[in-house]
């Protein structure tokens, strides 16, 4: 399911924000250490406590040191699409699926890009794309959930 915003960091408010209340997932997450500073504000909004892991020269990350980093208030993971170019999504599908983490599919700067004949955004638990970054749009922000979801309801009220 699709749900649209004006921007990427709104959807990935509205995703965490899913997990945390629906699912009782535990309140950190492992972020790329070279991210931009949109993705932490939704983050800290949720007070949840965020961990950087490190990325090697290919912008893949040091999964040798990445093991350590998970512990048991962890209970996401975020997966960035650098610059469109596809990450090792199966590796990080199947570290997500050992550590029990919740795989945040990071697809702002892909959208549109594909891999195995497959979207980017449709391999994490859910994913946030921002197609304003390449349509002559002024924003736009996309939450997609890969996951089945009983219900969701953000409550949003529109601002003048």
């Amino acid at each position: 399911m699709r749900y649209y915003f004006s921007y990427a960091r709104t959807a990935l408010f509205y995703g965490l924000k899913y997990y945390i209340e629906n699912h009782n997932t535990k309140k950190e997450i492992l972020i790329p250490n070279y991210i931009c500073e949109d993705v932490l504000q939704p983050v800290i909004d949720l007070n949840l406590r965020y961990i950087y892991y490190d990325l090697n020269d290919a912008l893949e990350p040091k999964w040798n040191q990445l093991k350590n980093k998970v512990n048991k208030n962890t209970g996401f993971i975020m997966m960035v699409h650098f610059f469109g170019k596809n990450q090792n999504i199966s590796k990080y599908l199947d570290f997500s699926n050992e550590n029990n983490l919740i795989l945040v599919e990071d697809n702002a700067h892909g959208y549109g890009g594909c891999y195995n004949n497959k979207n980017l955004g449709d391999f994490g638990n859910f994913s946030i794309s921002s197609p304003r970054k390449f349509l002559d749009i002024e924003t736009g922000g996309i939450l997609k959930f890969n996951d089945k979801i009983d219900k969701f309801d953000i409550n949003l009220k529109r601002h003048k």
